[in-house]
């Protein structure tokens, strides 16, 4: 016994990682992530100096002329280093800039630092430095991206000094001279649209997972998937923003996070086509898992400072582009079903943002911030069509669970009388048995339908059997059921609780359905005339409502029969 219990939950284990293995993948990798960050954070020093950042409107911006390079011992203009909007330095360039003779309310010359290690000196003495690690030679490759140099009225007319570590190559740029309360401020101010974005996506992503959740993992993880790699996507961007800089307080940690999210958007990507498009499962599947094996095998290459982290960055965006153009093929080759119209127009604005964004982010025609206000809008364009078709798809299935009930009303409904019909009437008798103790079954025929059909056609006896119909449902009320079971036949089940006289409720109906009939009778030329035979259980008696229903059928017939003699006599 204990070995088919420990097979079976075995089996259901097996069942369950085969069936959620890309899921899992997933999860392994951003664990691993974390782990990495958190050690990368302990390996690096801080800066000397805040954390500001950004340009606004009282900065005063130095170019290049401004800038002086050492060769051979004298200085001249650093114009011949000039590289876009900045400098072009490595390990054995030394830069220096001379401060303005009047700085009035401006407190701080900040700068752009990227993929070099940089002091700054003034006076003599270590002013500003990047961080760096301590021990690990994969630190060298990015210190802090912003920095600022705190400026006193004294500091007027000196001369700072800007010295690169041995074995930096990288990019000076965007120097400005401005107030350090303004630079916090516009730090603020520019990451407000991404920080809304984080807020809004990881709502949107909390909101999928409950009710993923709510559903017991029945409901499709399609739009659960979606939300995932929208909150991944504004994670990556948010990283990207002057705030992040600002909070973390340790570009080291901020760069590799950046990446690392940047990585596991095709692992998401791929979760969401894998429930999107399930005869492709396997493909996506796969897919992911290549994905995670190559993300550890960069992580590897990077920790023994065997490659830099950029040159994985180019090969993840070609995950992405991939994964997106396979689910566009898709979404086109079954344009006709449900729900890949959307998809489709998800993936075009999916594609269309990655191949803008990659080109603003590489090219020198853009500022580099470009790249993000594209993504950006991208993001907030696959967020609506995602919303559009979640809305779609609930108003189908609102729709669908609107027509299903009407079918499945009319499949127990009699379409000529608006009665139960013989469907209705053998779903309900085995049933009532088990909610009332006692009973009245009654069953009735119509005595002169078939002369009303032959002398008069059958639009006559339908319009008897409708006003026969009437005066039952009339009769007999919406809790006693009535069914036509045949063409002339009615049945009537009045279910009554213990403590009712099951004689006098019958007669009662009875009474008021044969005043109805005399009504009838006097104003239609139509006259309703039935023969009916009724069984009665009271509490406690052991015989069931189908015997009871055999025994009126035999009255009624017998009652018939006695009728006709009768008016054969007559």
């Amino acid at each position: 016994m204990s070995t088919t219990d420990h097979s079976t939950t075995a089996g259901k284990a097996v069942r369950f990682l085969k069936n959620n293995a890309a899921f899992l993948f997933t999860v392994i990798t951003v664990l691993c992530m974390l782990v990495v960050c958190i050690y990368i954070n302990h390996s690096f020093t801080l800066e000397n100096s805040p954390f500001l950042f950004a340009a606004n409107k009282n900065a005063r911006e130095l170019a290049a002329a401004d800038m002086e390079v050492e060769r051979n011992g004298e200085w001249h203009s650093a114009v011949s280093l000039a590289y876009g909007n900045g400098l072009h330095v490595n390990g054995e360039t030394r830069l220096r800039c001379k401060i303005p003779e009047q700085l009035d309310e401006q407190n701080a010359l900040s700068f752009a630092n990227v993929g070099t290690a940089v002091t700054v000196y003034l006076d003599g003495m270590e002013v500003c430095r990047s961080a760096v690690s301590t021990h690990l030679p994969f630190g060298r490759y990015f210190g802090s991206e912003w920095l600022v140099v705190e400026l006193t009225p004294n500091d007027a007319g000196k001369y700072l000094y800007f010295e690169m570590s041995e074995g930096s190559n990288g990019i000076l740029r965007d120097f400005l001279l401005s107030r350090q309360a303004a630079l916090v401020q516009q730090a603020w101010t520019s990451s407000l649209p991404r920080l809304l974005m984080l807020v809004v996506f990881l709502l949107f992503f909390i909101v999928e997972g409950f009710y993923l959740l709510a559903s017991r993992l029945r409901a499709p993880k399609k739009h659960f998937y979606l939300s995932g790699f929208l909150f991944i996507l504004s994670l990556w961007l948010f990283t990207e923003s002057h705030l992040a800089n600002f909070l973390f307080e340790n570009r080291a940690v901020v760069y590799y996070l950046s990446a690392f999210f940047f990585s596991l958007l095709p692992l998401s990507l791929c979760l969401f086509c894998q429930e999107s498009f399930p005869w492709a499962g396997k493909w996506f599947g796969g897919f992911c898992l290549l994905f995670s094996v190559f993300f550890f095998t960069a992580v590897g290459f990077v920790l023994s400072d065997t490659a830099e982290l950029s040159t994985f960055l180019p090969l993840v965006f070609g995950e992405l582009l991939l994964t997106l153009v396979i689910g566009l093929i898709l979404c086109i080759k079954h344009r006709e079903e449900d729900g890949f119209h959307a998809s489709g127009i998800l993936f075009v604005i999916a594609i269309f943002t990655a191949v803008s964004g990659f080109f603003a982010y590489y090219s020198l025609w853009f500022e580099r911030s470009v790249y993000g206000n594209i993504v950006l809008i991208g993001a907030w364009g696959i967020w609506c069509v995602g919303m559009f078709s979640r809305a779609a798809n609930a108003r189908k299935a609102m729709t669908d669970a609107h027509l299903l009930g009407y079918y499945k009303k009319m499949a127990y409904t009699d379409y000529l009388t608006g009665l139960h019909n013989k469907a209705a009437y053998d779903r309900d008798l085995p049933l009532i048995d088990k909610k009332s103790p006692a009973l009245a079954v009654i069953m009735l025929d119509s005595n002169n339908l078939k002369e009303i059909n032959d002398c008069h056609g059958h639009d006559c006896g339908d319009k008897l059997l409708r006003s026969t119909a009437y005066c039952l449902a009339t009769a007999f009320g919406e809790h006693n059921p009535v069914y036509r079971v045949g063409g002339d036949e009615f049945i009537v089940l009045i279910p009554a609780n213990a403590e009712e006289n099951i004689q006098e409720l019958l007669t009662k109906k009875l009474n008021k359905f044969n005043e109805l009939v005399v009504r009838n009778n006097e104003n239609s030329e139509w006259k309703i005339s039935v023969a009916y035979g009724y069984a009665l259980r009271q509490a406690g008696e052991p015989i069931t409502a189908a015997a009871m229903a055999k025994n009126a059928e035999s009255i009624m017939y017998r009652n018939k029969r006695e009728g006709k003699q009768q008016k054969s006599h007559t």
